[in-house]
């Protein structure tokens, strides 16, 4: 039930961590003119899982 309660909450975060680098993909115009829309992109989703993991992992290996 706790692992449940867990990948949940990960899950929770990680959602927020899309939208948030959604929003700042359209705040940071210059990041796409200088690096191109899918290299901007595979940047953010890279950051997005990277925290995400990091925190469930964290969290289930304590």
């Amino acid at each position: 039930m706790k692992k449940l309660l867990l990948t949940i909450l990960g899950l929770v975060v990680f959602c927020l961590l899309v939208v948030l680098s959604v929003l700042m993909h359209y705040l940071c115009d210059t990041c796409v003119a200088a690096f191109g829309y899918p290299v901007t992109m595979a940047g953010i989703a890279l950051v997005a899982l990277g925290v995400f993991f990091g925190i469930w992992f964290g969290i289930i290996c304590r």
